[in-house]
């Protein structure tokens, strides 16, 4: 597309943007599956895979990562589409683990904890690369990581 035709498609950059976010929250969604009935470790798994995998991870991530630090207006449609639902539905499971209520803040605390260790190597993913001596995430790696994730999450709430 040239450029002279995007304030035609989407109204200017504000639109484009809009537009990158919408297939990001499409793009993650779909990646991590349904909600549905499924225990801690297997949605902490997929979550890891849905935001380590593919070409773009790196771009998502960072725009994730810039969403997070330094929110635009858009930042709602992020947050609606795809981290408050994830978000939600780990809590369910952290209060079915602890016998909390998924809406107690001590649960929420837990819940974002149990999703920092996916991020880690989302965000801090060039530290991991190093110390293995490695220039990329390979299937295998994302395979691994996603697998220790499970497990650490199901064992964080023992």
């Amino acid at each position: 597309m040239n450029q002279s035709a995007i304030p035609y498609h989407f109204g200017g950059k504000e639109g484009v943007y809009a537009a990158v976010i919408d297939h990001l929250v499409s793009e993650l969604s779909e990646a991590a599956g349904p909600p549905g009935d499924m225990l801690l470790a297997e949605l902490m798994e997929r979550f890891t895979r849905a935001i380590l995998h593919g070409a773009q991870a790196r771009d998502r991530i960072l725009l994730i990562a810039r969403e997070q630090l330094n929110p635009t207006t858009h930042y709602d449609r992020l947050f609606a589409g795809f981290v408050e639902p994830t978000h939600r539905e780990i809590c369910v499971l952290v209060a079915r683990a602890t016998g909390a209520s998924a809406d107690d803040h001590l649960t929420i605390i837990k819940a974002h904890a149990v999703i920092g260790q996916a991020l880690g190597f989302a965000v801090a993913q060039t530290t991991y690369l190093r110390r293995v001596r490695r220039t990329r995430l390979s299937a295998e790696d994302i395979d691994l990581i996603a697998g220790v994730v499970g497990e650490m999450s199901r064992k964080a709430l023992q």
